[in-house]
């Protein structure tokens, strides 16, 4: 128990020093181009690129003179997935928070650069549960995954506590977003803690789904704006911080590790030429860029710091920087999301966020552990007081007095057993020396910690800091005062008790005697005196209340320290001088400082924490207050205002009422002028009357000579009307005719332009056919002067062996004969084919200039029915403009069919979005049912599951547990490689598949002319889809039945560790047993000493002592003795028998207990194996998803385009010949013509009823 107590001791004082790492964490730096949006081929439809990425960490900028190279830790492209980035970038900082670290993420780059895009995911969706979530939704996710596991693995000796804040600061001021109502917050910076924004709202969250809800909450209040770089920007940089504590309970110690994980979306960079902001949205792009600039000198200071030069680091210049602190070269692991955008018109800012982030790449940070021990070192420094005590008592053989050991159990210290003082005590008298050894260094470690060496430094100087205050003249002569006034009152009191005494005592001896007057006069004294001295301690009690608001500054932060300190060293005082000094006092007082210490320190800390409390009580009444003095001064302006509004608006009806009787009096110079004028009129009237009934019988005499001629017109008019009705008829023929002379034209020239083009490539074939014959005939000419140069060659060898070999030159000759015959006659067969192709060339454009001389005649003969015709139309302009009308109004009523064609054509798309989103829903049903039969299918397991655990319970044997288990092992192995198998298999598979599904694609892209897409493309897809998934959940299901078995198999670990806790404790027994052996072994060698002494005494002293009586009733109770010792020795060989076999189970049973490990070590190592396996099928399948999505979308577009060319197909299927082209271009240029013409026609009808409208 000693060792392996001691062997915890040093493991919990090696993990009292913080965890750092040898070398600084280096700040991770990604960089992700801009994902493609929705329904468009490149970002932004630009197709020109200001960069390219070469590989999974460069990427080359296209820059002049030369490109530049950058390298980051990854680089993502445009295809890059949420999921690759939340596993590249996040997981690691996530994974590195639930050991203890602070993690920070954000993102960094230029507005509509995809930032919340990256962060958060698409704005459009107010959910978090889609598959394109961000980083922050996909991190609520796997921390609360690993917490979840971390629960699993430990039992209820681990928990844990999240808590949620979401603040943005905007333009240079903090709101907290969980708290709508909230005004500006403020930074402070406490010792432990790091900066943190006072008064911002913690909620507490168990869940992702919490997690969502805060999120969702406070991204609502966030401030958003449109510019003309993005249709959603963020105007304000936005800080999510999850608090993640964990509690350990191990061996009655607690450890609690804190870490921070701090999630930001940095708002980007603007320029006002590109975003063309005005007002409040060029403050906020303002307050944006310089906050970004300051975190771009904080980043340049840091960088010349790590190479060795003197900078200050700017932090306080901005309140982002100074949130950032510890990311930033501090406590934290850090990593950076530098998002770019791929155009080149965005080239500046690219180039600018890509040495921003190659520079943040050489920060190194300093992660440690934020892990809690002050408890633990109390607890070790109590445990090694107890331990001293002990050594000290077995060293000097005395034990240490019951009641000092009392003592020293105060403030809560507790210690084990007293049975294992035993243990100890037997234990140390065998293994003694290497105990103490090992037991003093441990006590100089904890000795030397430097946390105990503070505590010592503390102590002292409080109690130095208590012998000052105590020693200060106005204290000493307060307490003086206070003595003397005591002193008095007692005096003063005592004296008048004596006198009630003896008052009393002298009535009960003489009852019947009168007072005296003398003892009236003393008490009257004594009264006096009695307010004497309350006045004086009134005057004292004024005096000392003076004293300490004068001193309070000074002793008002000590007083109740010093009390309380002085209360505890009275008590110790006392227990120390009634009891004895031990050896170990100054380790106790040691502990009792430290503790008193730990007390001073909680209440300085509450303090602090009301004084913080205090401070943003004040801080929100000083907003409260400065807001009603702006609504105060708003008021008073509004109340100035008002009031030269009144004044002016008085002095305007002034004016105005002036102006009015000016008017009014006009009015009345007028009013009798008109008088006037109105008698006048009447006169005038009268002599009008009379006139007009003279006009009345000349107009109706008029009016019958008008009616007599209307009547004529109209049969003029009816006669003109049939002859405009001959005339368009006429018309009408001349128009068709013109009509089949313009098809005819059209005809010949189309057929002129392939004849001739058809002539021209013959024209062209046969110049290149005379090119390469004269290339022939080159050639054949350069084989003929060979030729001739070999015959005179051979004739001179011929002239030189002529004598020798005449036969064979005469031979040669003859060859060569026939091969120039050979050449000459093909000389002559391409000379022919050259001049027929000169004749055919000569023909042809003949040819051509009898058809050019057709087309000019053709051209005269169209312009002069142009001519004709246009001269008709000019004079029967005037005539054709009812026509105008009529043809306007069938074109109204066209309009109207049209419209009535367009609401059938929206009805049909509305039906065809209607079977759309119930497609969509039975998908989504589908989804549902597969859920639920997941859920069917879990709880089926967790039934196994419950089985199996009572079956399990109902195993009896060790034995057989232990061999079942080896077997299951074995199986389980065996199943894992299996299953290993089976998941390479499945990969293959899916790679096939995916291969499979990329040629359908690919063949889809080939063959975008097909009038629509194969009948059973898109089922062919969902069915890969589904055996995917079904093979994915398959997947699953055997990694939670592997789950399942590893914890089976830690419980029957604990069972086995509890059954060799068992075992050693009755090995401990046993030792026991053999000890108390030996000592009777011991004592009867003794007995058996003096029993052999005795005998000799005897026979010597038979003689000297008569009494044999006696001494036989002695030996006889020696024999007794002898005879009960036998059985003591046989019964202590009988346990040593017993205590080898105990030996022996025991080796055996660590040998299990070994084999047990080993196999939890496997088990574990398996476990997380299976968890890293499941983690990468679950971002294979988050992927597959966003992949799906991504085709579904392309096969959208690709399906549009089919159609859009199945359109055209079917209107381009009837013009294969090239005559159908040209009746097909005809008919089109006679639609052009046509309605050009109608277009003027209702132009000019335009213009006409404008002028009639204006006359």
């Amino acid at each position: 128990f000693l060792f392996f107590f001691l062997a915890e001791l040093r493991n919990v004082t090696n993990c009292q020093s913080n965890q750092t790492s040898n070398e600084g964490d280096a700040i991770k730096v990604f960089v992700r181009i801009r994902p493609l949006t929705e329904g468009s081929g490149s970002a932004d439809g630009e197709q020109n690129l200001c960069l390219s990425v070469l590989s999974s960490t460069t990427l080359r900028l296209h820059s002049n003179p030369e490109p530049k190279t950058f390298t980051f830790d990854h680089v993502a492209d445009m295809q890059t997935t949420q999921e690759s980035v939340f596993s590249t970038v996040a997981k690691g900082i996530v994974e590195s928070c639930m050991s203890g670290y602070n993690g920070t993420i954000f993102a960094y780059g230029q507005t509509g650069s995809g930032k919340t895009f990256t962060m958060m995911g698409p704005s459009e969706s107010d959910h978090f549960s889609h598959n394109l979530r961000g980083v922050i939704p996909r991190s609520f996710e796997y921390l609360f995954s690993l917490i979840d596991r971390e629960k699993e693995k430990a039992g209820a000796g681990k928990s844990f506590l999240c808590k949620c804040s979401f603040i943005e600061i905007y333009n240079e001021q903090i709101y907290d977003l969980l708290d709508s109502a909230s005004a500006g917050l403020y930074l402070r910076e406490h010792i432990k803690k790091g900066v943190f924004v006072v008064g911002a709202v913690e909620q507490a969250v168990t869940s992702a789904a919490e997690a969502y809800q805060v999120l969702s909450g406070g991204w609502r209040n966030r401030r958003v704006a449109s510019t003309s770089m993005n249709r959603e920007s963020s105007r304000s940089h936005a800080v999510f911080t999850i608090t993640v504590e964990s509690m350990e309970k191990s061996n009655e110690t607690v450890n609690i590790r804190t870490s921070l994980l701090n999630l930001v979306d940095l708002a980007g960079s603007e320029r006002q030429k590109d975003t063309h902001a005005e007002g409040m949205r060029l403050k906020e792009a303002g307050n944006i860029n310089r906050s970004l600039s300051c975190l771009g000198q904080v980043i340049t200071a840091l960088v010349d710091v790590g190479n060795g030069k003197q900078r200050h680091v700017c932090y306080r210049d901005s309140k982002l920087t100074f949130l950032l602190r510890d990311s930033l070269g501090g406590n934290a692991k850090t990593a950076i999301i530098a998002n770019i955008h791929p155009g080149s018109r965005c080239f500046g800012e690219t180039l600018s966020t890509l040495n921003f982030a190659q520079r943040a790449k050489l920060i190194k940070n300093k992660a440690v552990v934020n892990e809690d021990t002050q408890g633990n070192v109390s607890q070790l420094q109590a445990e090694v007081k107890r331990l001293k005590e002990q050594l000290a008592q077995l060293t000097s053989g005395r034990l240490v007095p019951e009641s000092f050991l009392t003592k020293g159990k105060m403030n809560g210290v507790l210690y084990p057993e007293d049975d294992h003082v035993s243990i100890l005590k037997t234990l140390s008298r065998e293994s003694f020396s290497p105990a103490c050894i090992y037991l003093n260094s441990s006590v100089s470690q904890i000795e030397h910690h430097p946390r105990v060496a503070k505590y010592a430094m503390e102590n002292h100087s409080l109690r130095e800091e208590n012998r000052r205050l105590r020693l200060l003249e106005p204290v000493k002569r307060a307490q003086e005062m206070d003595a003397q006034t005591i002193a008095v009152l007692e005096k003063a009191f005592s004296e008048l008790s004596g006198t009630e005494k003896r008052g009393k005592g002298q009535q009960g001896f003489s009852p019947k005697t009168p007072k005296e007057p003398c003892s009236l006069v003393n008490t009257e004294k004594l009264k006096a005196q009695l307010l004497q001295i309350q006045t004086e301690l009134n005057n004292s009690k004024q005096e000392y209340e003076e004293f300490k608001e004068l001193t309070s500054p000074e002793v008002g932060s000590f007083g109740p320290v010093c009390t309380q300190n002085s209360s505890e060293f009275e008590g110790l005082d006392d227990n120390i001088l009634n009891e004895p000094i031990p050896p170990d006092m100054n380790d106790q007082a040691f502990e009792a400082i430290s503790e008193e210490l730990r007390m001073v320190q909680e209440q300085m800390n509450a303090l602090q924490v009301k004084l913080d409390e205090e401070e943003h009580k004040n801080l929100r009444l000083q907003q409260h207050i400065d807001k009603l003095e702006h609504h105060s001064i708003q008021t008073q302006e509004l109340f100035s205002s008002e009031r030269t509004d009144w004044t002016r608006q008085q002095q305007e009806h002034l004016s105005q009422l002036n102006v009015l009787e000016k008017q009014l009096q006009d009015t009345q110079t007028k009013n009798d002028f008109l008088k006037s004028e109105v008698h006048d009129l009447r006169v005038v009237l009268h002599s009008a009357d009379k006139e007009l009934s003279s006009m009345k019988l000349e107009y109706s005499s008029f009016r019958e000579s008008q009616e007599k001629e209307l009547s004529s017109l109209s049969d003029r008019h009816a006669h003109t009307q049939l002859q405009l009705d001959s005339v368009r008829l006429e018309k009408e023929k001349l128009l068709e005719s013109k009509a089949c002379l313009q098809d005819s034209y059209d005809n010949l020239q189309e057929v002129m332009k392939f004849e001739i083009d058809q002539l021209s490539k013959n024209l062209q074939n046969c110049k290149k056919e005379n090119e390469t014959l004269k290339s022939d005939l080159n050639n054949l000419v350069e084989l003929f002067e060979a030729e001739k140069e070999r015959n005179n060659k051979l004739l001179l060898q011929f002239e030189e062996d002529k004598e020798n070999s005449s036969k064979e030159i005469l031979e040669v000759l003859e060859v060569v004969r026939q091969e120039k015959q050979k050449e000459m006659a093909k000389c002559e067969q391409q000379m022919a084919k050259v001049q027929k192709l000169e004749e055919s060339l000569y023909a042809a454009e003949k040819v051509i200039h009898s058809l050019e001389k057709s087309r000019d005649a053709d051209k005269e003969v169209v312009a002069d029915l142009m001519i004709c015709e246009k001269t008709e139309t000019i004079d029967t302009l005037k005539q054709e403009l009812k026509d105008i009308s009529c043809k306007y109004n069938s074109a109204l009523a066209d309009k109207d069919e049209s419209k009535v064609l367009i609401k059938q054509q929206e009805v049909e798309i509305r039906d065809l979005k209607e079977a759309l989103r119930l497609r969509i829903l039975s998908e989504d049903i589908e989804r549902d049912m597969l859920c639920e039969d997941l859920a069917h299918a879990t709880e089926q397991l967790n039934m196994l599951t419950e089985a199996s655990k009572k079956h399990s319970e109902l195993l009896q044997s060790a034995q057989e547990e232990m061999t079942r288990k080896e077997a299951l092992i074995q199986e389980l192995k065996h199943e894992l490689n299996q299953k290993k198998e089976e998941v390479e298999q499945k990969k293959n598979e899916y790679n096939f598949k995916m291969r499979q599904l990329e040629y359908v694609m690919d063949s889809a892209a080939e063959y975008p002319q097909s009038p629509k897409t194969p009948p059973h493309f898109q089922t062919h897809l969902a069915k890969l889809l589904e055996t995917q998934e079904q093979e994915i959940e398959d997947g699953r299901a055997s990694k939670i039945s592997l789950q399942h078995l590893v914890t089976k198999l830690n419980e029957d670990r604990e069972v086995k560790n509890a059954e060799i806790l068992r075992i050693k404790e009755q090995l401990c027994e046993m030792e026991n047993l053999r000890k108390e052996a030996e000592q009777l072994r011991e004592r009867n060698w003794l007995l058996q000493s003096q029993l052999d002494d005795i005998e000799r005494k005897k026979d010597n002293s038979e003689q000297n002592h008569p009494d044999h009586q006696q001494l036989k009733n002695e030996q006889e109770e020696m024999i007794k003795e002898r005879l009960a010792k036998n059985k003591l020795v046989e019964e202590m060989l009988k346990m040593k028998a017993n205590l080898e076999e105990v030996q022996s189970a025991l080796q055996n049973q660590e040998m299990d207990c070994l084999r047990m490990a080993e196999e939890v070590e496997r088990t574990r190592t398996l476990e997380s194996k299976a968890f890293q396996e499941k983690e990468q099928l679950r971002s294979k399948l988050e992927e597959v998803y966003e992949e799906k999505e991504r085709i579904f979308q392309e096969m959208e577009m690709l399906r549009k385009q089919v159609e859009c060319l199945a359109e055209e197909n079917g209107k381009l299927v009837g013009h294969q010949n090239l005559h159908q082209k040209i009746q097909y271009v005809v008919r089109l240029k006679k639609e052009n013509v046509r309605l050009a013409e109608e277009t003027e026609k209702l132009r000019a009808e335009n213009v006409f009823l404008k002028e009639k409208k204006k006359e």
